[in-house]
């Protein structure tokens, strides 16, 4: 996703890197940059940043990287960020993906 930062969240399984792209609604878009408090740093459109982030999803597969797309309802991350007293940006909203794809795999076993 070019020069921006914080999307992913990583762990490591199977001696694979597996990173977790927070992936967003269309209709989301602009709530999203409401909340965050890196607004600025967000791209300003919705198209933009979905074609930086697939073109970072698919680099990523090509690099023997297991990348996993988190759907995030962006009231979710608001939410999980007031109850831990902090600001709603690019490191909160990598660490909530980590959370949103672990609790997928939890749910898949």
């Amino acid at each position: 996703m070019g020069t921006r930062e914080g999307r992913k969240g990583t762990r490591r399984a199977r001696g694979m890197t597996v990173l977790s792209i927070a992936w967003y609604r269309r209709e989301q878009w602009e709530r999203l940059r409401e909340i965050s408090a890196d607004r600025d740093d967000l791209e300003s459109n919705y198209e933009e940043w979905r074609l930086a982030a697939e073109k970072t999803f698919l680099e990523l597969c090509g690099a023997r990287m297991a990348p996993v797309k988190a759907l995030v309802d962006v009231e979710e991350p608001l939410s999980w960020c007031q109850s831990q007293g902090r600001p709603v940006d690019a490191k909160a909203r990598a660490e909530f993906a980590i959370v949103c794809a672990q609790k997928a795999a939890r749910r898949s076993r």
